[in-house]
């Protein structure tokens, strides 16, 4: 029951919290006109908290005369920014497209980051098959900074898709003496050893991690790959389960676990109760989430 005073409270303390963590408090408002115009394509289906808290004209112009009070210089631009701004240029736009757009902000010297712009040209021309190009940039740019990890993960791919898997092996390595357990070189190095028939060290690399830091979906999906061409359909299924299971979908990682059970006749007896104990488990958790919808 809480009141439109209490709404213009809250929209208050946003603004200074933002503003006070370093983030630009018109982001607010800002928002509030993005909610504003996508609500007119709701009719009457209105997610239940833009009912109760209505974008209004005057909360928007409320807030940005807020947030306008707070004097915002700006973050910089810095490098690590450019070079994920580079990369996902490289994601939404064809190879070529990629290519023209890099080389031609190279070539007029723009006030953008030199480095982020080789970084994006040396992948694109690796998404273009241009392997040899590629190379040149990333030499360029491991002269300067050898051990930025965006550019040894750039070197490993270029390797991968050229076709020289130990090579990308090797660099893996090295790599991973410098930043062991990175999630990326983690996930990058697995992948390197199953394609590589070393199904067996990729296990042991996936297993690692997740011993140290909270596995994610993709960690499992790569374990259960692993075990699959280790020889341990049990535990690959177990595997996949914890990967549907961290993907939201609990039936299909019960239905993992199920196949994990009928051929878990020859594993332990501790191995077999493991599997039972999970299946409950998840079991109990899907009940509850068939009884809340």
């Amino acid at each position: 029951n809480f009141t439109r005073a209490n709404e213009k409270e809250a929209d208050r303390v946003g603004i200074q919290t933002l503003a006070e963590a370093g983030f630009d408090p018109r982001s607010m408002p800002m928002f509030f006109e993005r909610l504003q115009q996508a609500a007119r394509y709701f009719d009457n289906s209105l997610p239940e908290l833009l009912q109760t808290h209505p974008v209004t004209q005057a909360r928007i112009a409320d807030s940005m005369a807020r947030a306008e009070s707070y004097h915002w210089r700006g973050k910089p631009n810095d490098a690590t920014f450019q070079t994920i701004q580079a990369k996902l240029r490289v994601i939404e736009s064809t190879p070529q497209e990629s290519i023209n757009y890099f080389r031609g902000a190279l070539a007029s010297k723009t006030s953008q980051n030199e480095q982020a712009l080789r970084y994006g040209l040396a992948l694109a021309l690796t998404a273009a098959g241009k392997y040899d190009d590629a190379r040149k940039q990333l030499d360029l740019l491991t002269g300067e900074d050898s051990n930025r990890i965006a550019y040894l993960l750039a070197r490993t791919q270029l390797e991968t898709a050229a076709g020289n898997i130990g090579k990308a092996i090797t660099i893996y390595q090295n790599s991973f003496r410098i930043f062991p357990h990175n999630y990326p070189l983690t996930m990058g190095y697995a992948e390197a050893l199953i394609l590589d028939d070393q199904a067996v060290l990729a296990k042991s690399l996936l297993e690692e991690y997740s011993r140290r830091k909270n596995p994610t979906p993709h960690l499992f999906k790569l374990l259960a790959r692993a075990n699959e061409l280790s020889g341990n359909p049990v535990q690959a299924h177990q595997s996949l389960a914890e990967y549907y299971y961290l993907s939201g979908s609990t039936a299909e990682a019960i239905e993992q676990l199920k196949i994990a059970s009928r051929l878990s006749k020859g594993s332990s007896e501790y191995e077999r109760a493991r599997i039972e104990a999970r299946k409950e488990q998840l079991q109990n958790e899907l009940k509850q989430e068939v009884s809340r919808k």
